[in-house]
């Protein structure tokens, strides 16, 4: 048994994240989700060929087949990748698919728009998918770009030689 991977890396404003398995990350803004990882499942590749729709294979009994993943076999897994920018209005969401199986993305960035705190939104995300049935590990983490810090004054010169006198040789 392997296990899955969502990893995100931040720097500045822009981001570089990295996926193996049906584990996802999601850009989340006040009014809008957008899923920016793509699963690495059977049903997801059958909902690319056009084989099935987005809803039937959120029903479907193969659901958690994943096609990669870490620590199976011999063969690197092929990892997702992108590079991308937050805004100052959006966070991102890693999570598990005990959550994404359990809640839509409607459901999910509802959710996300009513919490207070990073740490509430958490709480509430996997609070929701128990009541939904929890039938799998539920694991997320919400996290965002700090605000632009306020510009600091330098204090006077005066005090600083103040406080620090040069020594005398």
């Amino acid at each position: 048994m392997g296990s899955t991977l969502v990893a995100v890396r931040l720097a500045g404003d822009g981001f570089e994240l990295a996926w193996v398995g049906d584990s996802r990350a999601y850009r989340i803004g006040a009014e809008r989700i957008e899923q920016l990882s793509h699963d690495h499942s059977w049903v997801q590749a059958m909902v690319d060929a056009g084989q099935m729709s987005a809803e039937e294979a959120r029903q479907h009994p193969r659901r958690n087949l994943i096609l990669q993943c870490l620590g199976q076999g011999e063969q690197a897994p092929e990892v997702g990748l992108l590079h991308a920018r937050l805004a100052p209005d959006e966070l991102l969401l890693l999570c598990s698919d005990g959550l994404t199986g359990e809640l839509d993305d409607a459901a999910i960035q509802r959710c996300c728009a009513e919490a207070e705190t990073l740490e509430a939104m958490v709480e509430q995300l996997v609070g929701l998918a128990n009541s939904h049935g929890g039938r799998d590990n539920i694991s997320c983490i919400v996290l965002g770009l700090a605000p632009a810090a306020e510009p600091r004054e330098a204090p006077p010169r005066g005090l600083l030689r103040k406080l620090f006198k040069p020594r005398q040789s």
